[in-house]
């Protein structure tokens, strides 16, 4: 059986990994949120920018997923 610290270091080891799984995955989620809930809404990139008070730009980032 391997040593308690030996499994530690492995764990240890993955959380970078799994944490930038997970981050990704959120990412993605609340990037087809957004997009869904603009076209659900009728409106444009434009228009929701201008009701949120943000630039297009910015929606296009989100909707992309792009930091």
């Amino acid at each position: 059986q391997p040593a308690v610290a030996e499994v530690s270091a492995v764990v240890g080891s993955m959380l970078p990994w799994i944490a930038d799984i997970v981050s990704k995955g959120v990412t993605q989620m609340l990037s087809e949120r957004i997009y869904q809930f603009r076209r659900k809404s009728g409106l444009s990139q434009e228009q929701l920018a201008e009701k949120i008070g943000v630039s297009r730009q910015a929606i296009s980032k989100w909707e992309s997923g792009t930091p």
